[in-house]
Parts: structure tokens; sequence; C-alpha cells
């Protein structure tokens, strides 16, 4: 983890245990980054064996143009987090007060390079703990065709929003998956088996954790 706060990210991460959750490797606290900055420790933590994944909590950005290459590199072998503030007038001026530097560009901006250039942008720490988790716990994807499996219509549709926001495909399954999927079914089964598809009448079946198996499975 890089941060450009010491005091908050150290208490948020002692006060909810993340630590042990998180299995922590390393943390820098950056400050004003007087010598040395992200693009310093991206170099370092890119040929890092113990990092899986870089989380960053940045207020501004030092060198941009080399901070979009970098991104661009290793977010293909590790995945890149980022928590960026002064992305209003208030936390802009704030930040000069902190740390006498500037906060770097517009959000829009920066949420732009972020879908470009393979960078996780998130809103605040707890979501960034949450998706730091996610990610040690989870394979990076070889690509962008998913398949989604929900307990409820509702979250195969919400899950549906999400996925395209993310320009994801939802591949069509084939008849003979579909053959196999209907044998975990009930025979009054209301939907459709398609992708994505809801489960939650096999799990009425033959019960949740052989529900799961076997969607997995097939």
């Amino acid at each position: 983890m890089v941060s450009q706060t010491g005091l908050t990210l150290s208490g948020l991460l002692l006060s909810q245990n993340y630590f042990q959750e998180l299995g922590i490797s390393k943390i820098a606290s950056i400050g004003n980054k007087f010598d040395v900055n992200e693009s310093n420790l991206l170099d370092y933590l890119e040929d890092d064996e113990n990092t899986n994944v870089i989380a960053l909590y940045l207020e501004d950005i030092s060198n941009g143009k080399r901070f979009i290459q970098q991104c661009r590199r290793i977010s293909i072998k590790k995945p890149i987090i980022l928590l960026k503030s002064g992305i209003t007038k208030k936390t802009k001026e704030a930040i000069i007060s902190q740390k006498g530097s500037l906060s770097s560009g517009n959000y829009k901006f920066i949420e732009a390079l972020s879908k470009q250039f393979g960078i996780l942008l998130v809103k605040d720490f707890e979501e960034m703990f949450n998706v730091t988790k996610c990610l040690l716990n989870q394979p990076l994807p070889k690509g962008n065709r998913l398949g989604i499996i929900s307990i409820s219509g509702a979250g195969t549709v919400i899950s549906c929003d999400f996925a395209e926001n993310y320009h994801l495909e939802f591949p069509t399954l084939t008849n003979e998956l579909v053959v196999n999927l209907k044998q975990i079914f009930p025979e009054f089964a209301w939907n459709d088996i398609n992708n994505p598809f809801d489960i939650w009448s096999a799990i009425e079946k033959i019960g949740p954790e052989k529900a799961y198996i076997k969607s997995g499975e097939i």
C-alpha cells in the first residue's frame, strides 16, 4: 500500500484488523513526496515477489505521463487500486494547506484514464480494502467474457448493469451446457437457463452448497 497519509491509513488498518485480513507486505507513506513519489514505488512494487496487489491513496500525481505508462504496464500482472482525493475546489485548497502541493486533474479525466489504463478507481478507504481483499483471493481474469450466477433475478439484473459499464461480454451458453444445467433445476423452474442465470430453484431442489458447486463445475 502506498499512501499520502500515514496516520489515517494506519489507524484504519489497525482499528478494522485489516493487517491480518489483507496480508499486507509493505506500507509506504510518501507525504509531500519530497524525495520519493508514487512512481518510484510503483517501479519497486512491480518486481516485488511479495506484492500481488497494489493499493494507492493519492492526493496528487507527480508525473501523470509516467504514472499512466506504469499503470498500463503493471496492471496486466498486478491489479492497481486507486483512491484519488482532491477532486473538489475545497479539497484542493486543503491539500495545498497541508502539503504545499497541487492536486492533479479533473476527476472525470481520472475516471477516463482508469478505464483506459487498467486502474481500479475506488471512492473511499473501506472500498479500497474490500476490493484489495477480493483481488487477493481471486485470479486475474483471462479476458472480458463473463458468466454470472445469482440467487435472484434482481441479482442478475444488477450484475449485468455493472458488467456492461465495464464493457464485459456475456457469452451464450452452448446447448450441451444448457442440458447439463437443467439436471440441477426442478421441472417447474420458472426461469430460462441462460447467461446470466438465477439458481434459486436449483437451491430449492438440491440445496445451496450443491447448487453452487454444480453450477461452478458446469
